[in-house]
């Protein structure tokens, strides 16, 4: 068994002892979306409107985009799973 080095132990024990309000406040880091956090909020009619919108307002690197899951070669139109034409709004990191 691999051995912990003492001073990442004591650390981690450290923080343990802390109050839970203490550790759930250290749990989040706030971090500035562009465009997502300029307004105090939008609404759409559709879910359609709203997956446009993020399309064509949100920077890429934010993974609000469509993935469009392709069908794997050899498997013929109409037979096997149906994944041709799945869409969903899905971070880009899983492409």
């Amino acid at each position: 068994m691999a051995r912990i080095d003492p001073a990442l132990f004591a650390e981690c024990e450290a923080a343990a002892r802390r109050p839970l309000a203490v550790r759930w406040s250290y749990s989040f880091i706030r971090t500035y979306k562009p465009v997502l956090d300029d307004a105090e909020y939008r609404s759409f009619d559709t879910m359609e409107e709203y997956r446009q919108w993020c399309e064509r307002e949100l920077p890429d690197w934010l993974g609000y985009g469509r993935v469009r899951v392709r069908r794997q070669g050899g498997i013929e139109p109409g037979k096997g799973p149906r994944v041709a034409s799945t869409v969903a709004i899905v971070p880009r990191i899983l492409e």
